[in-house]
């Protein structure tokens, strides 16, 4: 990045962001927040995909479990990222990364809308999570030159998604948006034919996700959804998501 533009700190952000889970992975809604009652432990997997420039992208998948606490939860994650990369006349493998994350999501507004029972709902919430992320991003050999870049990352994010539950049947349809501010910091270490070292960089930057949740009696919860940095060269994140928790 530009270290005379006064808004430098952003690039920086953008990297832990990616390699933790508030980056690399879609947001999924509580259950509570789907018009249902739980009180059992939850589970979920999501998938993310980013694609970059060329041939680049990675894929992201996480595990985790979701743990009630009245209209609040607790969220844990692990899960694994790789690094994809096709660049011509370079032996250039792109490796893999894994990362862990913790949130805790609580509902400040839920508002029923329409008169009796409608069915449908607006919610206001609150989404705070921590990650962290590490691995051997890149293993190249260049003309004959050697060069290996490992990172480590961790980011703080707060967000504020904002819903609508719309309920018929057994089903429940949920169309979310979510701002969020997150600050992130990234340590590279790189051993090449030239020697080593290592740099740290952090900076902060706002995201913006969002996606449809539908969730039914059983308990099950299919999620599509996005999330982007809100930076001009960032790429969109797409992702998937499946849950279950009564």
């Amino acid at each position: 990045p530009d270290r005379e533009n006064p808004g430098y700190n952003e690039p920086p952000a953008c990297g832990p962001a990616t390699i933790t889970p508030f980056g690399a992975l879609p947001t999924q809604l509580p259950a509570s927040w789907l018009g249902r009652s739980v009180t059992g432990i939850g589970f979920n997997f999501r998938f993310g995909s980013m694609d970059e420039e060329g041939d680049a992208g990675r894929r992201n998948f996480g595990v985790g479990i979701e743990i009630p606490m009245g209209t609040a939860s607790i969220g844990l994650t692990g899960g694994y990222a790789d690094f994809t990369c096709d660049i011509p006349e370079a032996e250039v493998n792109c490796e893999s990364a894994f990362m862990v994350g913790g949130r805790f999501a609580a509902p400040l507004l839920i508002n029923p809308i329409g008169t009796g029972d409608s069915g449908q709902s607006f919610v206001l919430g609150l989404n705070a999570s921590v990650g962290f992320g590490t691995g051997d991003v890149i293993d190249a050999n260049l003309g004959g030159e050697s060069i290996e870049i490992a990172a480590r990352g961790i980011s703080v994010g707060l967000g504020v998604p904002l819903a609508l539950v719309a309920r018929s049947g057994n089903i429940s349809i949920t169309p979310f948006i979510e701002p969020a501010f997150f600050w992130g910091q990234t340590r590279f270490d790189v051993e090449s034919s030239f020697g080593s070292g290592e740099e740290t960089e952090s900076g902060t930057a706002f995201a913006l996700g969002g996606g449809v949740s539908f969730g039914f009696a059983s308990g099950l919860s299919l999620d599509v959804g996005f999330k982007k940095v809100m930076l001009d060269d960032a790429k969109s994140l797409i992702g998937l998501g499946i849950s279950f928790q009564r």
